[in-house]
């Protein structure tokens, strides 16, 4: 199949994608818009943060960031727009002060992200992508990688911010976590790790697609296989 077939192909074999590359750098207000015009009206995109923010300033002072992550084309995909992702490095562990510092930064409506990103710098001045049709409500969801977040204080803060635990289907080598605590939330985000591509914007490989939201209260959207 053609590379610019793909996406076509999966958005009417799935119903949520994660889009990864926003992970590695910043996506291109043009390609949220080409992505949106490419799928199903009724099709949802979770949106991978940056690794600048996690892994490079491992969530501390990133204010300008923040805005250059939501100017970056993300509000195009209005609708569409699902879950975003936060994926924590393997090496930062708890920290709850660090981590509600970012909880509060994190804009809960199209209309306040819309707001925070007027503020990125020059980077992005020619590009940046700062409006909204309509608010919607944004959502989160956390994926951490070190055994001192399986604290309950951990998941009380999820339920305080209303952020989801990212459950991941993740190989024997990857960063595995136990969980033995009762975990309650109003949704939930299962990622399929093992075919991830790194190479482009959007994982390529259909077991790599795999983005899904579980147990959402609204419509109890499931990704399909």
């Amino acid at each position: 199949m053609a590379h610019r077939h793909e996406l076509e192909y999966a958005s009417r074999a799935l119903n949520s994608i994660e889009i990864n590359g926003s992970f590695y750098s910043l996506q291109r207000p043009s390609s949220y818009q080409r992505w949106y015009s490419e799928t199903p009206a009724d099709f949802i995109f979770s949106v991978k943060g940056g690794r600048f923010i996690t892994h490079m300033k491992k969530l501390r002072d990133v204010e300008t960031a923040l805005a250059n992550f939501f100017a970056s084309g993300l509000l195009a995909l209005r609708e569409k727009l699902g879950p975003i992702l936060w994926q924590l490095p393997p090496n930062l562990g708890w920290n709850e002060e660090r981590l509600n510092n970012f909880f509060d930064l994190l804009p809960r409506n199209t209309r306040q992200a819309a707001k925070l990103s007027a503020n990125h710098d020059d980077n992005l001045k020619a590009r940046a992508w700062t409006k909204i049709d309509i608010s919607r409500p944004l959502r989160y969801a956390i994926e951490v990688r070190h055994e001192s977040f399986m604290t309950r204080s951990f998941f009380a803060l999820l339920r305080r911010h209303n952020i989801a635990f990212v459950f991941a289907d993740t190989p024997a080598n990857g960063h595995t976590l136990k969980i033995s605590l009762p975990i309650l939330f109003t949704f939930g985000y299962m990622a399929r790790k093992n075919c991830m591509s790194a190479a482009t914007p959007i994982a390529r490989s259909i077991g790599g697609l795999i983005g899904s939201i579980i147990g959402e209260k609204a419509s109890n959207r499931v990704t399909r296989s």
